[in-house]
């Protein structure tokens, strides 16, 4: 499990390591004082509460009803144990009443006993039966892509077979064909960009379709020597900016605000992915990165010409040396942090 996937369940499920570490602490013989132990139940109920009502915003259908029942597993752990503090002192009382409460709770405590021991079984029971079903399923569904047995056998084999797979989903080139409009994907991140770029003093020039992979890029030329920009919109990132920067030797460097894919790049000297940075950031690392002279004026014939050879080159690149395992991983990680991929 990565550190991040480790983080997140942390994050999101951290109250139900209390009550665990709690009953840990009970049975190695801690926590001897009843008051300390009634202190603790009642926090750990109104920790299960907190974790109920966390739960029902973010989670629906039967993984809601799974981890409900976990939650009550707990809450119902925390009550038997506030009890136990009140039979503690109702036992051996002189009044009678004491006594007849000593009973009551002894036979609320059995019963939940008996509903927690429940709970307890029909939760081991689905989530055992769930994992089980849930990797038969993956498995045909890996079967279906192409994956054997062999491919299928560990982790590492699988990542590896996916990016054979992927590998050979990419196209032998694209074409840029240009369009009048475009329905973008994330509009406001779209505005954003735009805004930064004319207020930089970039023009919006012409918007292109990469055929056959149909992503969309959207040219901004400046006044500025070997400088442009582009809006990207692709399926797998969403919309993002990149600003360019040509030299007269005809090699580019690209600058953009995505994070790291994860993947290797054709020329790594070439392709600096910034972060989650502002358009102006973009520009002014593209002008640190301009040495004096080194830069010509062009038009959006050549720069869409470039841009356009740059990425197949890379294609090319990509399909000679394929995916890698740990290159596959990666990118499949961010995908579902995106929300782009169905876990």
């Amino acid at each position: 499990m990565s550190e991040s996937l480790q983080s997140r369940l942390l994050t999101r499920h951290w109250p139900l390591v209390i009550p665990a570490l709690v009953w840990l602490l009970l049975f190695t013989g801690f926590l001897q004082s009843e008051v300390l132990r009634a202190a603790v139940a009642v926090a750990c109920i109104a920790l299960m509460l907190y974790q109920w009502l966390a739960y029902r915003k973010t989670s629906t259908g039967a993984r809601f009803v799974l981890l409900s029942l976990i939650v009550a597993g707990f809450g119902l752990s925390s009550v038997w144990l506030a009890l136990n503090v009140v039979r503690f002192y109702t036992y051996g009382h002189e009044s009678a009443g004491m006594g007849l409460w000593h009973v009551y709770v002894i036979h609320a405590q059995d019963i939940l006993l008996w509903f927690i021991g429940t709970l307890v079984v029909v939760v081991s029971v689905w989530v055992v039966s769930g994992w089980s079903i849930q990797r038969q399923v993956a498995r045909r569904r890996l079967r279906k892509l192409g994956f054997s047995a062999d491919d299928m056998r560990s982790e590492d084999a699988i990542f590896k077979k996916w990016g054979e797979i992927a590998a050979a989903k990419f196209p032998q080139k694209i074409s840029f064909n240009e369009i009048t409009s475009h329905s973008w994907s994330q509009p406001s991140k779209y505005e954003q960009s735009k805004t930064a770029f004319e207020a930089l003093g970039f023009r919006r020039n012409c918007m292109f379709v990469a055929s056959p992979q149909n992503w969309i890029v959207e040219f901004w030329l400046s006044d500025e020597p070997g400088l442009f920009a582009t809006i990207v919109d692709a399926k797998s990132r969403g919309v993002y900016s990149e600003v360019t920067v040509m030299k007269n030797d005809g090699s580019t460097v690209g600058f953009d605000n995505l994070e790291d894919c994860g993947l290797q790049h054709y020329k790594p000297d070439s392709c600096f992915h910034c972060g989650l940075i502002a358009p102006d950031q973009l520009v002014e690392r593209a002008f640190q990165a301009r040495q004096p002279n080194d830069f010509k004026q062009t038009g959006l014939a050549e720069c869409v010409r470039v841009y356009e050879q740059s990425v197949n080159e890379y294609l090319a690149w990509r399909r000679s040396v394929g995916i890698s395992g740990s290159e596959m991983k990666q990118t499949l990680e961010r995908l579902k942090r995106m929300g782009s991929l169905k876990k």
